[in-house]
């Protein structure tokens, strides 16, 4: 009888300690296997464990048992640290941990903590996922490090290169970035240490030299070091608007553009990133193996802020293939959202997309992947880049709802 009115008495006093309305979120365990463990690497005060127990007995059963990459409920407010997550890594990117001096090749879903550093190199990106819900993406040849968080705002240091920025504040050697609200913003820093600020979305206030200025979506400013920022400036025009305009103006719009091509329509790996004048077939295709690829591009202003990219647009380079794709699997995922898991096979292929949408290939040479297809949508389209050339394959549905292949 003692033993069930102390469970009681301390569900109680839980009730208590819990705000009702606090933010829980999930943190992923990355080392010690104990509850306690836990607690003393990441709250403020180890001896709540039984506190995040309570919270998570629907999937911890033994508090001295839980397991790497395991999900656990946490509020923000007990944290000891705002920490976040390497999610994604493309080509070199480096870490350097607050207690070591050494940088050394970063890992996926790496857990990271105020004052370590990030750092690309060339044709590099990451993207940090800050747990109270703030993102980084770095692009190449950046150096930032992390800083502890202000108010449940994500803190970060730029000293070098560029990011796309999600509800966080940046600090750079010429000014300050803070969000104010729904912010996604571009902000870059250059060998002469100026700050150039862009927004895509919601607004930020630029502060420098005791002065503040604030840019609102489709807006940019400049603050060279050891000045007060620049009055906002309209960004360049939409990059689909561009193109549209060039189509009319011909060769008499002087511009240029930031040109991207990638297999894929995500754009996550990209093949080309670089500034033209030239956004000709015949210039997209140059220097391209023989497939299937996505492009878009973007106008740069004098100052060399870049606009909205326009929409992705598909370019195909001929040649001859040799192996096959075949799909084997359609599973609805959501029906009402039109989402697919599709799997399916192949030989002498090296990446596979179906869509559009990149594919996860094993070394056997089984692919799948998540879509979603359009209300209507008939038609799957697979390309597989072989040794050789591109693989395309079409599978059609009938009126009895079936995927089959075109011939």
């Amino acid at each position: 009888m003692k033993f069930k009115i102390i469970i009681i008495f301390i569900a109680v006093n839980l009730a208590v300690i819990l705000p009702l309305k606090a933010k829980i979120i999930e943190v992923e365990v990355r080392s010690g296997n104990t509850l306690h463990g836990f607690a003393g690497r990441y709250l403020k005060d180890p001896a709540q464990w039984p506190e995040i127990y309570e919270l998570n007995k629907d999937s911890i059963k033994n508090p001295d048992i839980i397991y790497p990459q395991q999900k656990i409920k946490v509020p923000i407010e007990m944290l000891k640290d705002k920490v976040g997550d390497l999610m994604k890594i493309k080509e070199e990117v480096k870490i350097r941990k607050r207690e070591i001096n050494d940088w050394r090749p970063g890992e996926l879903s790496e857990r990271l903590f105020p004052e370590d550093g990030i750092m690309t190199g060339k044709k590099a990106y990451a993207r940090v996922d800050f747990l109270v819900g703030s993102q980084l993406k770095v692009y190449a040849d950046s150096l930032i490090y992390l800083k502890p968080t202000e108010k449940k705002t994500a803190v970060a240091s730029l000293l070098e290169g560029g990011l796309n920025v999600r509800d966080a504040k940046v600090i750079t050697p010429s000014a300050e970035i803070i969000p104010v609200k729904g912010a996604n913003y571009d902000v870059g820093v250059d060998s002469e240490e100026t700050t150039k600020v862009s927004v895509r979305e919601g607004e930020v206030d630029v502060k420098a030299q005791g002065k503040t200025v604030t840019v609102i979506k489709g807006f940019r400013t400049l603050v060279e070091k050891g000045r007060v920022p620049q009055s906002p400036v309209v960004l360049p025009i939409d990059g689909e608007d561009a193109l549209e305009f060039k189509e009319y103006r011909g060769d008499s719009l002087n511009v240029n553009f930031k040109l991207q091509v990638c297999e894929n329509r995500n754009f996550d790996n990209l093949i080309k990133d670089e500034v033209t004048a030239d956004i000709s077939s015949e210039y997209i295709k140059k220097g391209l193996d023989p497939g299937q690829y996505y492009w878009r591009s973007a106008i740069i202003d004098k100052d060399g802020f870049t606009g909205d990219y326009s929409h992705s647009r598909s370019v195909y380079v001929s040649g001859k293939a040799e192996g096959f794709v075949e799909l084997d699997k359609f599973e609805v995922i959501n029906k009402e959202e039109g989402i697919m898991r599709i799997s399916g096979y192949g030989k002498n292929i090296r990446s596979v997309s179906i869509n559009g949408y990149p594919a996860k290939l094993k070394s056997s040479g089984k692919f799948s992947a998540t879509i979603v297809l359009n209300p209507g949508q008939k038609t799957i389209t697979i390309t597989s880049f072989g040794k050789s050339g591109v693989i395309l394959r079409k599978y059609l549905r009938s009126s009895q709802g079936l995927w089959l292949p075109a011939k």
